[in-house]
């Protein structure tokens, strides 16, 4: 079975719990677009915000010598740098307590 049938089974499943029975499958496919819908704005404004935070991260921790990203063991810099890291923006390469040292991941195309 494949993901949108869970789905949409999951969904069937639930409004029936709740006396809504008289929901359809067309009712359920409908919500499952409006549902990608909303993950595909969601996920375009959590990029937009991964940018920012990227280009934060380049004027407040990057270290020109090394050519490297430090969070001067400063907390919320050292917050950052591992966000980026969670989400493949950079890749940490040390850490000791609030200091990061973290180097860019390289980008596709580049």
């Amino acid at each position: 079975m494949n993901k949108e049938l869970e789905l949409i089974d999951v969904l069937f499943d639930w409004a029936k719990s709740r006396g809504l029975s008289d929901i359809t499958i067309k009712d359920l496919k409908t919500l499952e677009m409006l549902l990608k819908q909303v993950a595909s704005v969601i996920t375009e404004k959590i990029e937009e915000i991964l940018d920012v935070l990227e280009d934060m991260a380049y004027q407040h921790c990057w270290n020109k010598q090394n050519n490297k990203f430090d969070s001067f063991a400063i907390s919320s810099n050292a917050s950052a740098l591992r966000l980026l890291a969670k989400h493949g923006r950079i890749r940490i390469i040390k850490e000791y307590g609030d200091r990061v040292i973290a180097k860019p991941v390289e980008k596709e195309g580049k």
